[in-house]
């Protein structure tokens, strides 16, 4: 069967959604009335490629950083390894976990944030890694889970033209 890229390049896409239930965090919600939500969206390409570069070359961004402010690189080294949580015994896994919930954490959910960027605070996620292990598992699976199923197929906008029905 033919692929169609006119049709493919003319549907829109958007990123998929999902609402983890996190109890474990409920007194940091602001409404007691409702169950504590965490919300999540799915990484595209750009978002995983900048993920695993952040995650392979933490060594080369310590590295240059030490360069750019003419400092001890062991002392940069040891401030951004307990900054992300890797103290040099922490595997790359649990970095690259830690950029995931930070890049899809939905921001419209915080409040009180210290970053205008559109991201959650890299401190606040490498602080969910460290209070509760299985949280962080639970939500950097389900992050990756929503990225494999990838963005979900959008409504094609009207064309403005009104189709006639064909009589029956």
């Amino acid at each position: 069967m033919p692929f169609d890229l006119k049709k493919f390049s003319e549907t829109p896409f958007e990123p998929r959604v999902k609402e983890v239930p996190v109890p474990y965090l409920k007194d940091f919600f602001t409404d007691e009335g409702e169950k504590p939500i965490w919300k999540i969206k799915s990484l595209n390409g750009a978002e995983m490629g900048v993920i695993n570069e952040l995650t392979a070359n933490d060594e080369l961004a310590i590295e240059i950083l030490g360069e750019l402010l003419s400092v001890n690189k062991e002392q940069i080294m040891k401030m951004i390894m307990q900054l992300i949580g890797r103290s040099g015994k922490k595997p790359k896994d649990v970095a690259r976990r830690i950029y995931l919930i930070q890049f899809a954490s939905l921001s419209d959910q915080f409040i009180n944030s210290r970053t205008d960027s559109g991201l959650m605070p890299l401190e606040d996620a490498v602080k969910i890694s460290e209070i509760n292990s299985v949280l962080f598992f639970d939500l950097s699976n389900k992050i990756l889970a929503l990225a494999a199923e990838g963005y979900r197929q959008g409504k094609l906008p009207p064309s403005g033209k009104t189709k006639k029905s064909k009589p029956a």
